[in-house]
């Protein structure tokens, strides 16, 4: 039978779950959810390339690589052999903050109340202190052996480099990371197109697991309906067609309205489903 006419079965005939509950093997409800599963991971495949990917590519169009590559100095080169830092400037050297961050005062990460003025200092002649790291009003402080940062909560910590790495920071290497960046943000949007089939596809392998619970009222509901041989197994094979207004109302309003409908409102409508649409009008 035609997976387009199974559904609307699924939703609209009582006949059709008579037919149902008179076959023995559930092999035929396990294909309809899964065809049903692999259509609904399309549509919305579908829908998401109609409305949304454009947006998306638009989207990481603005991240400001080239903004984020300039705010590096460009006469700074920074190297680190085996745990120890090099500098090529006169130091301290200040990295102001950029532009943009200097809109609102921010408060040091120490908890002074000093307003932040500069993005990183680079300081290997001074032992780090937090009183120095204070007084220079910065997000961090690089040292010969360590650094000193301000995490969230307002406390300060010193951290060791790692003595096994050496490598050298320049703007020339930003400028390469910032060219991988592009490249990288160019096929990001390409990565979410089988991650939302996927998604999908693992949303409703979830609904297998919740149907296990919700077979428990179906199943009461076929006992009060005084269904011939009414099971949990019945019940649950019952269910994979059940479920599909539900798993069709909550697609069209997260589609379309962006509303997620809840799962009690979805158990409620599968249970309705249940309650209209299995009958016993002849002797089965």
């Amino acid at each position: 039978m035609n997976i387009f006419r199974r559904i609307w079965l699924s939703v609209s005939s009582s006949k059709y779950y008579q037919e149902l509950i008179i076959k023995k093997s559930g092999r035929g409800a396990a294909g309809y959810y899964i065809k049903f599963a692999l259509l609904g991971a399309l549509a919305a495949f579908l829908v998401f390339m109609a409305t949304q990917f454009s947006d998306l590519r638009s989207g990481v169009k603005t991240v400001p690589v080239d903004q984020l590559v300039d705010y590096y100095p460009e006469e700074l080169v920074l190297t680190w052999d085996r745990g120890e830092l090099r500098t090529n400037v006169s130091e301290p050297y200040l990295v102001p903050l950029p532009e943009a961050w200097r809109e609102e005062d921010r408060p040091v990460p120490n908890g002074s109340s000093k307003p932040v003025a500069y993005l990183a200092v680079i300081d290997t002649k001074n032992s780090l202190s937090v009183e120095q790291f204070s007084a220079y009003g910065t997000f961090i402080w690089l040292g010969q052996k360590q650094f000193m940062v301000g995490d969230a909560k307002g406390e300060v910590r010193i951290l060791p480099y790692n003595n096994q790495t050496s490598f050298t920071l320049s703007r020339e290497v930003i400028e390469r990371w910032g060219e991988y960046a592009k490249t990288f943000f160019h096929y990001l949007p390409l990565v979410f197109l089988p991650l939302i089939y996927l998604g999908v596809l693992f949303y409703f392998s979830y609904l297998l697991i919740y149907l296990l619970v919700a077979a428990l009222l179906v199943w009461l509901i076929l006992v009060i309906k005084k269904v011939p041989n009414a099971s949990y197994w019945l019940a649950y094979k019952l269910g994979l067609h059940l479920l599909t207004l539900p798993i069709l109302v909550r697609g069209a309003l997260t589609l379309l309205t962006d509303f997620y409908l809840p799962l009690g409102v979805f158990s409620l409508i599968l249970l309705v489903m249940a309650a209209v649409l299995i009958r016993i009008e002849n002797k089965v």
